[in-house]
């Protein structure tokens, strides 16, 4: 900050001085009496300092600017993740849909080939084609419900919503 000075002096001074100027007139020179009286203001502005502070303006400025831009940009993320969250959600929900019915086809296909097999109408390889499109379909849903379970954790957790019940209630369905 710019300072002001100001600045008083006085000084007085008694001269008493005596000379003898010649011949001529034998005279003496009085005393002589001097009064001095200063004064000075002065103005002292820190140019380096002047210079610290705009500066300091300046850059809290920026990282005020700087704040906000990452709240958005966070605020940005958390909405998008939101959004895809949601859309996965939704995606394998219809995925695990499918897969229950591909459990179910399956599982009639292999009925089916059973009692044509029983019937002499097909052979035991048709019997073990069944057989193993119905295991790949029960672990196509094993699959999809795991994916679907975690899907909905990650958009919990995503909205900020993940909590230990959530947590429970999940581990619950797995057992």
């Amino acid at each position: 900050l710019p300072k002001i000075n100001i600045v008083g002096t006085e000084s007085e001074s008694n001269t008493n001085q005596y000379t003898y100027e010649g011949f001529e007139d034998l005279g003496f020179q009085a005393p002589s009496e001097t009064q001095r009286k200063n004064y000075s203001l002065s103005l002292s502005i820190p140019i380096s300092q002047g210079g610290a502070v705009s500066s300091r303006r300046r850059q809290a400025y920026a990282e005020y600017n700087r704040s906000v831009e990452e709240t958005l940009f966070a605020q940005r993320t958390v909405i998008q993740e939101v959004r895809s969250g949601f859309s996965n959600v939704i995606t394998l929900g219809a995925n695990l849909k499918a897969q229950k019915q591909a459990v179910v086809s399956a599982n009639s296909a292999l009925e089916a080939t059973r009692v044509g097999y029983e019937v002499g109408t097909r052979n035991i390889v048709d019997l073990l084609q069944a057989e193993k499109n119905l295991y790949t379909a029960e672990k196509n849903l094993a699959n999809a419900k795991y994916d679907y379970l975690l899907s909905e954790l990650n958009l919990e957790l995503a909205a900020g919503t993940l909590s230990p019940k959530s947590i429970n209630e999940i581990n619950g369905y797995l057992n």
